[in-house]
């Protein structure tokens, strides 16, 4: 499996982390190793709204093979609603599309200081301001 991209939004830090090779065998992708990669930090005492809360959108072991319904992942994390874990799986471009960029997943923790979206292009990571305008001509 590819790495997955750990960044966090209050500092504009991010590195790499690698899946042991023995997880990969013991739970393949998906929610079960999202479950096993967020297991020790999805504790009792932690508030789900708070900006130390991973998220981490994490590919399945087929996403963008040429497989049939391989354009699959899901976002993991702690539930605001029952303060337990919380998954939900999507499919299209993104989680294929996030492996062609060399990374099988983003962990998300911290809180950016204005509204900003993540840009993946050709090994390079940006971290840029959403564009205030909402007509033509904006960047």
């Amino acid at each position: 499996m590819l790495p997955i991209l750990k960044i966090n939004l209050t500092t504009g830090i991010s590195e790499e982390f690698v899946i042991p090779r023995e997880w990969e065998r013991d739970f393949l992708g998906g929610a079960s190793l999202a479950a096993r990669i967020l297991y020790p930090y999805l504790t009792k005492e932690l508030n789900p709204l708070s900006s130390e809360s991973p998220l981490l959108f994490i590919n399945g072991p087929l996403s963008g093979t040429s497989g049939p319904t391989t354009g699959r992942f899901v976002i993991c994390g702690k539930s605001p609603a029952t303060n337990l874990w919380a998954e939900s799986g999507i499919g299209g471009f993104w989680g294929p599309e996030l492996r062609k960029a060399g990374y099988d997943g983003l962990w998300i923790t911290g809180k950016s200081s204005s509204p900003v979206y993540i840009w993946i292009e050709e090994g390079r990571l940006e971290i840029k301001e959403r564009c205030a305008c909402l007509g033509e001509g904006c960047v």
